[in-house]
């Protein structure tokens, strides 16, 4: 649970970033600041946030590529963050089971997504983070 609110700070922070140009530092310092973590998951959250967004190209292709009949533009804002995210965390901390990281993209989906968002982010992230593990 305390690492959820993290990846919903980290969703938080990039969805900033997406619709401002604001500097990363300031949005996830500003967030972190704001909130009652201790400093384990704010190293966590730290790494998660600029993970994914080093990440954020190849995590599109990986996307893009196991899109049946879309694009990535028809993707929402907020989906296509989490599925970056879930992917980033995939490759970033590989102790960390993949049907855990596809259960809290699918509940941050529930909390922030549209009301399909989460059966599309559960089913294509099945797809991609079951392929990415076995590389």
């Amino acid at each position: 649970m305390k690492r959820r609110k993290a990846r919903e700070i980290v969703l938080k922070a990039l969805y900033s970033l997406d619709i401002s140009d604001g500097e990363s530092k300031e949005v996830i310092s500003d967030l972190l600041e704001k909130e009652d973590i201790n400093n384990d998951l704010a190293i966590f959250t730290r790494k998660l946030f600029n993970s994914t967004k080093n990440l954020a190209s190849n995590a599109d292709k990986l996307i893009e590529e196991n899109l049946l009949n879309w694009r990535i533009e028809r993707v929402s804002t907020i989906e296509r963050l989490i599925l970056r995210m879930a992917i980033a965390e995939t490759i970033e901390f590989p102790e960390i089971p993949i049907q855990v990281t596809i259960n809290e993209a699918v509940e941050i989906a529930k909390k922030y997504a549209s009301e399909k968002g989460s059966k599309f982010v559960n089913g294509l992230l099945d797809k991609i983070l079951k392929g990415i593990r076995k590389k």
